[in-house]
């Protein structure tokens, strides 16, 4: 028997199935690779399994120094050294991020760093800088007694002077121990002067950390309005505190608008009674938009700056109707078309009924068209009964294109603006065969030849037969290809099969 190709030899080790029962009868490949995908898949669920450098990385996260030894023997053949699946592509950083620190110093010593390609653009002098940052950046999240060690171990075999250009950046991400470390041994000085580390940390609400870094060397720490800026937008209320107590950046309007449109109404409340630089009508605005009511009644009774239109507009599209009560009583700002076109879009029925019973507004044809492509019937058909406007072709496209049958169905028998060829392509692209059928069974749907090419290259063979004995526009020379390769999977599986 003729040996596989590396192609489908290595197209194994990623495919999870295959892999699973082929692998305990294959020789040449390490066995416990096995185990290694298989717990790599079972604490990733729902994270694309990506194939270049999938198995080095699974194997650093997992610390099995052997198997990477094996993987890398094995990258190195002229078998396998093409193969994506087996590259050491972010092996160094995917070390530095899971603490792993023996393995950092095998691929150290092995001279592997700079064949990384996520660090081809390092040099001498960055190399040590950029490693440092990735320790720092990850420290954090590894267990007390890791945090250390990698930035001890960079601190400890690369040069003061290569260690200095640290990003104020990485530096936000570390804890105290991992700072303080780094001060007393006098590196990563750029990033200690950059006033955007303070900035940066009290924004991320580290309180311990800002302490640290702006009460051990008040002479070198600086920060911006952009800190309490920060805080403010993200509530933290003990740092904005602190800030208005202890510094003199003060803050913007960034500051309340940030807060109101997040719903931090303590912060809020904090920044009206003790500070001066207000807000704009962002803050209604964005308090609207993000269903804070009374964060809305809040500002509307202490606050001059009131909202715009977009307060109202933006309210629609969530679907709080509470907040467009009570802005529809208590403020003249009044909306625009988009408030009905953007309930209508997010499938909000009783805001489009109270938009059209006490509003003028009114909507465009975006509503009806935006109502198709999310599949909300009860939406396009109070618009249709109720309103003039009506909609455009891009309705049944739409529908059409995400397999609302029912919507289809309903606006092609009750509406006259009909579609494009967009809506047969992009069925049978997508392999909606009730929707295919039934704007054919219509007479005066038209289609092009994306229709049978999609359909095929999508595997939608009842379809690509549908096409072939009702349809006349036919396919290109691409399609013959594409079907062939099809048709030759399907074969292949179904011989792997029995």
């Amino acid at each position: 028997m003729a040996s596989p190709s590396p192609a489908a030899s290595t197209l194994v080790l990623t495919n999870r199935s295959l892999f699973r029962l082929i692998m305990s009868f294959i020789d040449g490949v390490p066995g416990h690779v096995m185990s290694l995908v298989t717990e790599f898949q079972r604490g990733h669920r729902g994270v694309p399994w990506s194939a270049t450098g999938a198995l080095p990385r699974a194997a650093i996260q997992c610390g099995d120094i052997e198997t990477l030894r094996h993987l890398r023997r094995l990258s190195t053949t002229k078998t396998f050294q093409s193969r994506p699946e087996l590259a050491f592509d972010g092996a160094m950083r995917c070390a530095i991020q899971f603490g792993q620190l023996e393995i950092v110093k095998y691929l150290a010593d092995t001279e592997m760093l700079l064949s990384d390609s996520s660090a081809e653009h390092l040099t001498s002098r960055t190399e040590g800088s950029t490693l440092m940052g990735w320790a720092v950046r990850y420290s954090e999240v590894l267990k007390s007694d890791k945090k250390l060690e990698i930035v001890q171990w960079v601190a400890d075999n690369y040069p003061r002077s290569t260690l200095r250009d640290v990003k104020a950046e990485d530096l936000s991400r570390a804890g105290v121990p991992v700072l303080r470390f780094l001060k007393e041994r006098g590196l990563a000085t750029s990033g200690f002067e950059d006033p955007r580390l303070v900035d940066l940390v009290a924004t991320m609400g580290k309180m311990e950390t800002l302490r640290f870094l702006l009460e051990e060397d008040r002479r070198l720490q600086r920060c911006t309005a952009d800190a309490m800026d920060g805080a403010a937008a993200n509530g933290h209320l003990e740092i904005v505190q602190y800030l208005h107590e202890r510094r003199t950046e003060g803050c913007t309007v960034a500051a309340m608008d940030g807060a109101a449109r997040n719903g931090f109404m303590e912060v809020v409340q904090f920044l009206h009674t003790q500070r001066t630089e207000g807000c704009t009508v962002a803050a209604l605005d964005g308090a609207a938009r993000n269903g804070h009511l009374d964060m809305v009644k809040f500002l509307h009774d202490n606050r001059t700056e009131g909202c715009s239109t977009a307060a109202m507009d933006d309210a629609a599209a969530g679907g709080f109707l509470e907040i467009i009560h009570f802005l529809h009583e208590h403020r003249n700002e009044g909306c625009t078309t988009k408030a009905m076109n953007g309930a209508a879009r997010s499938g909000h029925l009783e805001v489009v009924q109270f938009l059209h019973d006490d509003r003028t507004e009114g909507c465009t044809t975006d509503a009806m068209d935006g109502a198709a492509l999310l599949g909300c019937l009860s939406v396009i058909r109070f618009l249709h009964y109720n309103r003039k406007e009506g909609c455009t072709t891009r309705a049944i496209d739409g529908a059409a294109w995400r397999g609302h049958v029912e919507v289809v169905e309903f606006l092609v028998k009750n509406r006259s603006e009909g579609c494009t060829s967009k809506a047969m392509d992009t069925a049978c692209q997508n392999g909606y065969k009730k929707i295919v059928r039934f704007l054919h069974e219509q007479g005066r749907t038209p289609c092009t030849t994306a229709a049978m090419d999609s359909a095929a290259s999508g595997g939608h063979l009842e379809i690509v037969q549908y096409l072939q004995e009702n349809r006349v526009e036919g396919y290109t020379k691409v399609h013959m290809t594409t079907l062939s390769n099809v048709l030759q999977r399907k074969a292949t599986l179904i011989v792997w099969m029995r």
